[in-house]
């Protein structure tokens, strides 16, 4: 790391990303609703609109999700934006096959394939 660099511990990025990605959707869900409301809707009904949009500019802003990994990643490049090897599940088990293979050369288990 460079002198005067940030670091930035990766521990529980993945679920940070998929926890804010769920709860922005959850809010955009229930904006939906009021919204679909939009001629009968109520003062109670836009003070909660208003309310739901600051929670999701909140989020939006202050969490890694999927709004704003594309635009950190176009304004810093590659080395500034968070790795998350496992965001997608399929990959779990190339990973795992290929963790257990080198744990055992590591270990000096040898095998032969006849």
């Amino acid at each position: 790391m460079a002198e005067g660099g940030i670091r930035t511990n990766p521990f529980n990025t993945e679920q940070e990303y998929a926890q804010a990605n769920h709860a922005m959707r959850e809010l955009l869900k229930r904006m939906g609703a009021i919204d679909d409301k939009s001629l009968l809707m109520t003062n109670a009904d836009k003070a909660e609109y208003w309310k739901l949009s600051q929670k999701f500019e909140e989020l939006r802003k202050n969490t890694l999700n999927a709004s704003n990994l594309q635009s950190k990643a176009s304004k810093y490049g590659d080395k500034d934006v968070p790795f998350l090897p496992f965001l997608e599940r399929d990959i779990w088990g190339d990973h795992l096959v290929k963790h257990m293979a080198k744990t055992a050369a590591d270990d000096g288990i040898q095998w032969n394939c006849h």
